[in-house]
Parts: C-alpha cells; structure tokens; sequence
C-alpha cells in the first residue's frame, strides 16, 4: 500500500489544554502533496484528541478544502483512549474505505437485482449491525463478524443464556464466551484488521490453528478455554467439531455445521461504544459533560441505523483517571436501538 506521512504542529494534552496551535499551513502544503498523488483517503491523529478534538477537525477543515471529496478519518471518532491504538484505529480506518465502498455498492447492486427492497445492513465485528452508510465512513469496526455471529447464533440455537461457544472450522479452532447473547469482549488491545494492534471492544476471540493440529491438542485447548468460562455451557458449532471430541448427545450442547442458520444470526441491534475523556472542576460540571456524552452516543447509534424512537443508553461507566491530574475522567457510554426501517439499498 503506498502511503504518504506528516507530522505538523498542532495538537492538545490530555488534561484537555492545547499543546500548540496546528500550522495549517504545513497541513495545507501536505494536502496539496497528497492531490498530486491522486491520494484522497487521509487519516488524522492529534495529540490529546479524546478530549481536545479542536485540532483534527481544524486539519480535517484544510484537508476538505484542499483536496475535494476527500475521505478524512479522524481519531477521536474511532480509537480509544490509548494514542498508538487510537492512532492505528484511524489508519486502518482510512485504509479500508474504498474497499468498504466498493462492498456496500456491490451489496446494493446485489439487493436490487434480487428484488429485495430492504435497507442495508452490515454486521459489526461484535455481531451487532451497523447501516451501509455508517459501514462506508467506519469500515474497521466491521471486518470479521463471522465468528461472533456464529457465537451468538449458536448460543441462542442452543437456548443457553451463558455460553463458550467452540466454532471448529477448518483452519483453526476459535473460542468465545457468550452472556445473555452478548460476546465477551476483549479488555486488552488486540490485532485488528490487517494484524494492526487496535482496541475497539472487540470480542475476546481465543483462537487454535487447526490445520496442523492432533485432536488432542484441539481438546486441550477447548479444556483450558473451559477452565476460564467454567460457569458456562459447552456449545459446539462447525464443521471439525467431531475432531475435537463434540458429543452427539449429553450434558454438552451442539449445533451441527458451519453452514446452518446459526452461523449468520448477527444481533438485529445497532449499537456504538463511545469512549471520551471529560475535564471538570466540580460535580455539577461533570454531570453537564456526562449529559453531553450520553447525547453524542445517542446522535451516533442514530448515525449508525438506529430508529431514533429506539435509540437508548444501554451502559455508562465513569472513574477517575488514576495517572493525570485531579478532574479528570474516563467516561465509556454504550448506545443502542433498533435497526430503522429506512430506505431500500
């Protein structure tokens, strides 16, 4: 992939202060170097974005004005908190948009040829949904769901309401944790899209390379997959679940191959998590900027598909941010509603 780099002044600090002014004009000069190499995909990572955005959308600005049409990711829309993560997030993001592109016109096109007058949705890498729209300007939430969605099929197949799932394919063997038809998500960075280390609260997939495999080796590795879920039942689901030792009947749960139903049962939920450092001085402060918060996830989970008459706060959680100053604050919201009917693809 070839690929053009700046670094420019410009950039706030955690605390939410400005660390320096951008220098548009270097922003402008790069823009400009970027035109000339027919390159319209730009991802922006400024120091402090979670909780001062003022300069990514000032370079976003120069960037749109500059090259025209231009597809700009910028980090603080996407990334969590932790600038490497944050800042490889936002690359792969931009990376993956005429991809992303190209994938929702060939489904549209599909759709129509069909017959189908349904609106577009694509499942995120959680199992939930996602609109075509929102897809196209954030592909990298939404590049591998199949393994949550065959987790949550096959629990919900399976009717357990506390599952570890074991979806044995043919190249590897791949274990998630299922609670109340919600996969267990990572807490840790983990490799994203292309191998990239990001943190988008994807599902804590533990995965065995199958294919040079004993059975054995496959039944100790689902063994000590178990030990870590140990309150929950044993689903099995796939193609090679006999290799590894899957009962035809019993205490432990099945469903039978890759290709059933149960492999494509993405939640008919549109939901976004938003992650957002807040800086106050006081309690009534910060229940403004908590309100605020809760506002933007719900604007988004719109933006992503949601019927607004269904949008709704799912979770918040809050605390203090151990390693910086007094005020502030770490604040991950989760919003949710039901896919809208909208416009056929």
């Amino acid at each position: 992939m070839d690929a053009l780099t700046a670094v420019v002044a410009g950039g706030g600090t955690v605390t939410g202060g400005p660390a320096a002014p951008l220098d548009r004009s270097a922003v402008a000069a790069f823009a400009r170097q970027a035109r000339a190499a027919d390159v319209s995909a730009f991802a922006v990572c400024a120091a402090g974005a979670p909780t001062h955005p003022g300069p990514e959308l000032e370079a976003a600005a120069v960037l749109a004005d500059v090259v025209p049409g231009a597809a700009i990711s910028l980090s603080h829309e996407i990334g969590s908190a932790g600038l490497r993560e944050r800042e490889n997030a936002t690359a792969v993001n931009a990376a993956l948009g005429d991809w992303a592109a190209h994938l929702a016109t060939e489904a549209a096109r599909a759709l129509r040829s069909a017959g189908l007058t349904a609106p577009l949705f694509f499942a995120r890498d959680d199992g939930g949904l996602v609109s075509a729209e929102y897809f196209r300007c954030y592909p990298v939430i939404a590049t591998v769901p199949t393994t949550a969605c065959a987790a949550r099929g096959a629990a919900a197949a399976a009717g357990a309401g506390r599952a570890l799932v074991v979806d044995a394919g043919a190249r590897a063997v791949r274990c998630l944790a299922v609670v109340d038809g919600e996969p267990e998500r990572a807490v840790r960075p983990g490799p994203g899209p292309l191998a990239v280390p990001v943190h988008l609260g994807s599902p804590d997939i533990h995965e065995y390379d199958s294919r040079q495999a004993e059975p054995e080796d496959l039944a100790r590795f689902v063994a000590r997959q178990r030990e870590r879920a140990a309150d929950t039942e044993l689903v099995y689901t796939g193609g090679g679940a006999e290799l590894i030792g899957a009962p035809g009947a019993g205490a432990d749960l099945r469903t039978r191959c890759l290709t059933d139903a149960a492999r494509f049962a993405a939640s008919s939920i549109c939901r976004v998590d938003h992650e957002q450092f807040v800086v106050v001085a006081g309690r009534a402060e910060f229940e403004q900027r908590l309100a605020a918060v809760r506002d933007h996830a719900l604007s988004r989970v719109v933006a992503a598909g949601a019927a607004p008459d269904t949008a709704h706060i799912e979770s918040i959680s809050h605390a203090p941010v151990a390693y910086l100053p007094a005020g502030v604050h770490r604040v991950t919201v989760r919003a949710a509603g039901r896919p809208a009917a909208g416009v056929p693809a």
